[in-house]
């Protein structure tokens, strides 16, 4: 199960708690723990998204580091002449 499905049926049991009848010690108990549990999963995602982003930016450096290496240097190219076109001509 993704972690932010995880995040929402935790926030969505908190908000059921009281509806549902459970002594108060156990309530206070489960809401303590669903609320860690939501915060953990929270940093969690972060942390993953920041990796996930520097991976890419490592991925990007060493095939632009590949590229130039093989003689592929990142220039832009040469212009080309332009041809004369028959409306030159007229």
């Amino acid at each position: 199960m993704p972690k932010n499905k995880i995040i929402l049926t935790l926030g969505f049991l908190i908000a059921l708690f009281p509806i549902l009848g459970f002594p108060y010690a156990w309530e206070m108990f489960f809401q303590v723990v669903f609320g860690l549990s939501i915060v953990a999963l929270s940093v969690l995602i972060s942390v993953d998204r920041r990796l996930s982003m520097k991976a890419r930016v490592q991925k990007r450096q060493a095939r632009k580091n590949a590229l130039n290496q093989n003689g592929f240097e990142n220039q832009a190219p040469e212009s080309a002449p332009v041809e004369n076109s028959s409306f030159d001509q007229i």
